[in-house]
């Protein structure tokens, strides 16, 4: 009865995570308006991250997801968050060595397959490098939780030419990780997402770089200042 009882609890897991991809795809594009003025990525993905922690915080939204007591436990925390101002704000350096690793860590290959194919599985399993460190570093009731506050949105930046990663770290709070995915003519999408791994809340630069995920994706972070 009782493995009867775990197997049901780990198919509503998954049914519930896949429900919640499809539902906050669709509340993040009602932000996909496309800006008219140039936005820089610092602004934009602090924009975002205070997006994400409105809906932390709505109890509408929160009853609309269905979630589970230990999955709430986690909201909760993290409504008690404080993400007004970043302390820190790091940006990846070195993208042309992370994304190979980004593709080896998810068994991607990327012998005979296509360039324009590479591009668009780059660019996916980019995006969810905050969601694959916290499924190792924490679990999957933290996968959960964050996928339910994922946001993406789209801007106009006409000086973005690559992929960029960025890091924003807090006092007293999880950090708020972003990518900035050029898709031309100016346009920019961007997902951010929540790093749900305690060892981080407050945690500088240095100290997220020594992080075990992180030295697996061999992830160098340079400071930005505004």
């Amino acid at each position: 009865m009782n493995n009867e009882k775990k197997n049901k609890r780990k198919i509503y897991i998954v049914f519930i995570m896949t429900m919640l991809t499809v539902l906050f795809s669709a509340c993040g594009n009602k932000d996909n308006n496309v800006l008219s003025n140039n936005s820089s990525f610092y602004d934009k993905g602090q924009e975002m991250a205070l997006i994400m922690h409105e809906l932390v915080c709505d109890e509408s939204y929160i009853k609309a997801t269905g979630a589970m007591d230990d999955v709430r436990k986690i909201i909760d925390t993290i409504g008690g968050m404080d993400y007004s101002s970043p302390a820190h704000v790091y940006r990846v350096s070195n993208m042309d060595e992370v994304l190979p690793n980004v593709m080896l860590m998810a068994e991607v290959y990327t012998g005979g397959m296509s360039e324009s194919v590479e591009t668009v599985m780059k660019k996916k399993l980019a995006g969810n490098i905050a969601m694959q460190i916290t499924a190792m570093r924490t679990g999957t009731m933290a996968i959960a939780a964050q996928s339910m506050f994922v946001v993406d949105t789209s801007f106009v930046n006409t000086l973005a030419k690559d992929m960029e990663l960025y890091i924003y770290t807090y006092d007293d709070a999880y950090p708020v990780f972003a990518a900035f995915i050029p898709e031309g003519d100016g346009a920019v999408s961007a997902r951010v997402s929540y790093v749900i791994v305690d060892d981080m809340i407050g945690a500088d630069g240095e100290t997220i770089s020594k992080d075990v995920m992180f030295s697996m994706y061999n992830i160098k972070l340079e400071e930005i200042k505004k």
